[in-house]
């Protein structure tokens, strides 16, 4: 018997360790980053799926920014596409959760 744990998980990725000053809470904790999808097997990221796209995240107060300092979600469209990913990563999840349902009856 062979119990397979895997999944695809997110990856936050420090891109620059030059540290900004925040616009929320004007501390020197700005830092850029980006969060990439990987495959994982027993909880150990194998390799990359979707790369994402750069933002500023202060680790201080916890706000995030677009590069340009702006706020990281500009329109509706774009946190509707985060919520249909979150929403798809659930439902593979939950399909995977009944295979190994299936199996062990």
């Amino acid at each position: 018997m062979f119990l397979f744990i895997g999944g695809i998980g997110p990856r936050t990725i420090t891109l620059d360790k030059q540290a900004r000053i925040c616009p929320s809470c004007g501390r020197l904790t700005l830092y850029l980053k980006r969060i990439d999808q990987y495959v994982s097997l027993f909880f150990i990221p194998i390799f990359p799926v979707k790369r994402g796209e750069p933002f500023l995240s202060c680790e201080g107060c916890g706000a995030s920014f677009n590069e340009q300092g702006g706020p990281r979600f500009r329109d509706e469209r774009s946190t509707e596409q985060t919520y249909q990913h979150s929403n798809r990563i659930l439902i593979f999840s939950q399909i995977v959760y009944q295979i190994i349902i299936v199996f062990y009856q």
